[in-house]
């Protein structure tokens, strides 16, 4: 094992150690609110002062006592068949965007490709036309000399 693998390897375990030490606190804080809370109203039944909000508060300190408890207990449990189908799923879900971002760059590849190809194609065309233009101006003006070189001649013999 190289030292950047356990280094790894002891992160991992911190970060989960604190996960569960933090779970941990807050089950044992749940309960103990949990447990004050009965014992006031144990003395509030005694005195005869209890009321529907003692009631209410009893109901969410119970319900965040069962959160983590479930929280705590859900550290310590295996995977379960629902956990490693969502799992399959995750990753088939990032090969399927893998292979898609591929076809991406493959399609943006080909169309650049494409582009540069063209690009070349017109300036090559443009390159020609120009040529052709310069050949044909000096053809005409070649046509227009010897236009004129046969109409003097023309004239002449008259």
């Amino acid at each position: 094992m190289t030292s950047e693998q356990k280094d790894r390897a002891v992160r991992h375990f911190a970060k989960h150690l604190f996960a569960a030490g933090k779970t941990y606190t807050e089950r044992k804080k749940a309960r103990k609110e949990l447990n004050s809370f009965v014992e006031k109203m144990k003395s509030s039944i005694i005195r005869m002062n209890l009321s529907y909000t003692d009631i209410e508060r009893l109901k969410k300190r119970i319900d965040s006592a069962m959160l983590a408890e479930r929280k705590f207990g859900s550290l310590f449990r295996g995977e379960d068949k629902e956990d490693h189908e969502l799992k399959q799923e995750i990753m088939a879900l990032e090969e399927q965007l893998s292979r898609e971002r591929e076809e991406k760059l493959r399609i943006r590849a080909d169309y650049e490709d494409r582009m540069k190809y063209l690009s070349q194609s017109l300036e090559s065309v443009k390159s020609k036309m120009n040529h052709l233009l310069i050949h044909k101006a000096k053809s005409q003006h070649r046509i227009n000399e010897i236009d004129k070189k046969i109409k003097g001649k023309i004239i002449v013999r008259e």
